[in-house]
């Protein structure tokens, strides 16, 4: 495979209630994860309820669902207001972690495939499956970097047009480090501290930097988050329930 830059995209998920004969406390587990996230931008109002079993995240307000083999997350289906699956992503696991993982919208499948350097990077390449069982390798690659459990930098190559973002961390705790398995979904952007600053750069066109402000409880967990576009306008404000 060449070694080439890459593409990622956007995030995830987590807090508990758990329930059965057995129950838990989030002091049992030694840790956070998020019940409920409130989105206001544009002057409107967004909520987003999470569901668990222990810290294994299983459904978003029915429109987004986990699944499970042991420890880790093997399928993520999201689902309409028709309650008809319309996304399927399958992760496929070698070594402890994703080898492979392939993709199912509109009726096409997709296969992203992962090469794991000695230096901490990752690349991948994004192929089209047929019915043939044909793989095409398609004008879709990219490379992470990770340092100390962040990604730092993404490299990504898409159709013609190469792209680079850089991200830049505080030391808090992210929301999501606590929900089993969603470490090891790169495409997912797993970190394990907030982004505070992102800064993109499309080779030969746009560039633009993003900032991240948080308000943090006494455990160092965000329970705000307010995104502002380099201008000063604000692009959306968050907030996290435990």
């Amino acid at each position: 495979m060449k070694k080439k830059p890459i593409l990622f995209s956007m995030l995830l998920l987590s807090i508990i209630s758990c329930s059965d004969d057995k129950k838990k406390s989030k002091e049992d587990y030694n840790h956070f994860l998020i019940s409920e996230i409130t989105r206001i931008s544009d002057e409107k109002e967004y909520k987003e309820n999470y569901s668990y079993k222990e810290n294994k995240i299983l459904d978003c307000d029915g429109s987004k669902k986990y699944f499970y083999q042991a420890d880790k997350i093997t399928k993520i289906e999201l689902i309409n207001s028709n309650n008809e699956i319309i996304k399927t992503i399958e992760y496929k696991y070698l070594n402890n972690r994703v080898d492979y993982y392939t993709t199912v919208e509109y009726g096409m499948v997709f296969k992203t495939k992962y090469t794991y350097e000695e230096n901490g990077d990752v690349l991948y390449d994004t192929f089209q499956l047929y019915e043939s069982g044909e793989e095409e390798e398609l004008d879709n690659y990219g490379t992470y970097t990770f340092k100390n459990g962040n990604l730092i930098k993404l490299e990504e190559f898409l159709d013609g047009t190469e792209t680079v973002t850089e991200y830049e961390y505080d030391n808090q705790k992210n929301p999501w480090k606590n929900v089993l398995g969603l470490n090891l979904l790169l495409d997912q952007k797993p970190s394990v501290n907030n982004v505070v600053k992102e800064k993109f750069n499309e080779i030969d066109g746009y560039s633009g930097n993003t900032t991240y402000s948080y308000k943090y409880n006494s455990d160092g967990y965000p329970v705000e988050k307010k995104a502002i576009y380099e201008d000063g306008n604000v692009i959306f404000l968050e907030k996290f329930k435990y």
